[in-house]
C-alpha cells in the first residue's frame, strides 16, 4: 500500500456560491470534490437550521477537495476571493490519501 500526501480543502458556504465555488475549482485544475448539504449548526455562537426558510439562500453547502499541496496557495487565493464578506469558511488540514501502487 502506497500513500500519498494531499491538503483537505473544506468549504463551508451558502448554496448561491457554490456554482461560482466549483467554476473556481475547474479553471484551477483541481481534480475532484464531493459535495454535501448542510441541514444546520452553529456558527459565531448562534444555532440556525434551513428548515422554515422561504428559498435557497440560507441553505449551505459543503465542498470538499483533495488536491495537491502544489496547488494549494492558488485556491486558497480564489476561494478567499469568493467567500469574502459572505457567510461561509474554510478550512485546511494535511492527509495521507491511500493510493494504487502504479
Amino acid at each position: 500500500m502506497q500513500t500519498v500526501p494531499r491538503k483537505r480543502i473544506e468549504i463551508f458556504v451558502e448554496l448561491p456560491l457554490l456554482r461560482r465555488l466549483l467554476a473556481t475549482m475547474d479553471e484551477l485544475g483541481l481534480p475532484g470534490y464531493s459535495l454535501m448539504d448542510i441541514s444546520g449548526g452553529r456558527g459565531a455562537g448562534t444555532a440556525w437550521s434551513e428548515s422554515g426558510e422561504i428559498g435557497n439562500a440560507s441553505q449551505m453547502v459543503a465542498i470538499v477537495s483533495l488536491i495537491d499541496p502544489d496547488l494549494l496557495e492558488p485556491a486558497l487565493q480564489r476561494i478567499a476571493e469568493i467567500i469574502a464578506g459572505r457567510i461561509g469558511v474554510a478550512s485546511i488540514s494535511d492527509v495521507e490519501v491511500v493510493a494504487e501502487a502504479r
